[in-house]
């Protein structure tokens, strides 16, 4: 574990004692949850305690979209293992086959602490899935596993993973659930102050605004170019004739594209889109226990934006954008 987690490059590896010895806990924790795991699998039962108030189901498992979420990401990050291990990068193997396959396990294990627990058959497919993974870099740990799961035979004679195809929108919402989830809670502890909050509505923008919508074209316009966002580039852009009609909104325009600019360097042309390519409204409202659990708000609603009623939403409130939903409390 700690010599794949060393690089792969042509300088000194970087092989660090106390990363070997957090292995030992990580991979000793991990082979806890599995015996757990695979104990309330194979009792027959429709639910089994794992820890405290922790419970697996039966049943479909894509009755639920963390479900779908799950098993995608599954499939998304054994693909990238695999495709590190062809290129014999072994510590970026080790990133997709572990952390990234932790993260998206201990994800899905909040979200649906409120929702009846996590699927037993998803599990059982992540734990299977990860042990293949882990098997050239810690064969040990993985045969150990491997007959866990009830086979005879040694993994090293085990066939590599069938994966399923990547569904892209799934990878686009679990990557807009990770910080949305994050954002929303931040913003509700800023509401909130030391004051308890009885209820609250996450608001979702269905569209962006006109000068919003050519401010975008024109930014995606300027990036399919290659073109850099340069200072002069900003200070004459409300001069082109896309965004004309709207230069007495000069002040709104040059902050939104700044921001704008800023997401794109993190999430590339994903940022100019006018639209998701999901329903944000759909996506919150199936997440609703877990954001409310979450959130510690007594009651919790999805609504779209603008409100019916203005008058019911504080006058600060902000407005969202699509993908970039706000909250309001009380």
């Amino acid at each position: 574990f700690a010599l794949a987690a060393a690089g792969d490059s042509n300088e000194d590896a970087n092989f660090e004692h106390d990363v070997a010895n957090a292995a030992i806990l990580k991979l000793t924790t991990e082979l806890a949850f599995v015996e757990k795991t695979l104990a309330g699998a194979s009792s027959g039962e429709g639910a089994k305690d794992l820890q405290v108030g922790e419970q697996v189901r039966a049943g479909r498992s894509d009755e639920l979209l963390v479900d779908k979420l799950f098993a995608n990401d599954i499939a998304r990050f054994a693909r990238g293992a695999e495709e590190c291990y062809e290129k014999q990068q072994f510590r970026d193997a080790l990133i997709q086959a572990w952390d990234m396959l932790q993260h998206s396990r201990d994800r899905y294990r909040g979200m649906t602490a409120s929702m009846g627990g996590m699927h037993s058959e998803l599990l059982r497919d992540f734990i299977r899935t990860q042990t293949l993974l882990l098997a050239p870099i810690c064969p040990h740990y993985a045969e150990h596993v491997w007959h866990l799961l009830g086979y005879s035979d040694s993994i090293m004679r085990a066939a590599w993973p069938k994966l399923p195809d990547v569904d892209p929108v799934l990878v686009r919402v679990s990557v807009y659930l990770d910080k949305v989830v994050p954002d929303l809670r931040a913003a509700v502890d800023r509401l909130r102050g030391k004051k308890e909050a009885p209820a609250g509505t996450i608001w979702v923008g269905t569209e962006y605004l006109d000068w919003q919508q050519a401010t975008l074209k024109v930014l995606a316009a300027r990036a399919s170019q290659g073109a850099p966002f340069d200072k002069d580039f900003k200070r004459s852009m409300t001069s082109l004739p896309t965004l004309a009609p709207f230069k007495h909104l000069a002040k709104l325009i040059l902050p939104f594209a700044q921001y704008c600019v800023d997401d794109f360097l993190v999430r590339g042309a994903e940022a100019f889109e006018l639209g998701m390519p999901f329903e944000e409204g759909h996506v919150l409202t199936e997440t609703l226990p877990f954001l409310q659990s979450l959130l510690s708000l007594p009651s919790l609603q999805v609504q779209a934006w603008p409100p019916t009623d203005p008058a019911s939403v504080p006058k600060k409130a902000q407005a969202p954008l699509p993908g970039r939903p706000t909250v309001t409390l009380g």
